[in-house]
Order: structure tokens, then C-alpha cells, then sequence
């Protein structure tokens, strides 16, 4: 299962535009970025009530218009159903 979220955008045709984040708007992103990953839809998050999380890719990118630029960061997060065996594993040879 796999969800695309926008964290970030900002463009140069509204005031604030920036490119760089300070450390305060760094860790206001990872905290929102956690809440999305790891709640579930029932409760407003990204994560299907039955799957767990499995893994994130962030990607920041820009669009650079004649006179416009826009910046943007985005996550895609791939979740999975946990199967739990009784058994160990058997080593792969």
C-alpha cells in the first residue's frame, strides 16, 4: 500500500516565500511528518487501520515558471500487512 503526502510548498506569487528552512520550521515538518506516518485513517492520518508502516521517501523538487518558482517537499510512504509466524525463519542459502 503505498500514500503520497505534500509537506511543504511554497511559491514566489505569496508573501513568506523561501526556499530554505530554518531548524524551527525543520522540526514543526518531522513532527507533522510523524503524525501523518504513523496514525491511522480512522483518526485523520495516512496509515490504513490494518497496515503498519513499512517505510518513507522524501523528495524535495521545484518548478521554475518564467516569473514564478515554486518549492515543494513530498513523502511517499509505503505500508504493509504485519504477518507474524510461530516459526524462525529459514536462512536463505
Amino acid at each position: 500500500m503505498r500514500a503520497n503526502q505534500e509537506m511543504f510548498w511554497s511559491s514566489s506569487q505569496y508573501p513568506n516565500h523561501h526556499g530554505c528552512l530554518s531548524p524551527e520550521e525543520c522540526n514543526f515538518y518531522l513532527a507533522g511528518t510523524k503524525w501523518i506516518i504513523y496514525t491511522a485513517e480512522s483518526t485523520g492520518g495516512e496509515r490504513p487501520d490494518e497496515a503498519t508502516f513499512i517505510s518513507v521517501d522524501v523528495e524535495g523538487n521545484e518548478y521554475l515558471w518564467p516569473d514564478i518558482s515554486d518549492y515543494f517537499h513530498e513523502m511517499y510512504i509505503e505500508y504493509g500487512i504485519l504477518h507474524i509466524s510461530p516459526n524462525p525463519p529459514n536462512p536463505i542459502d
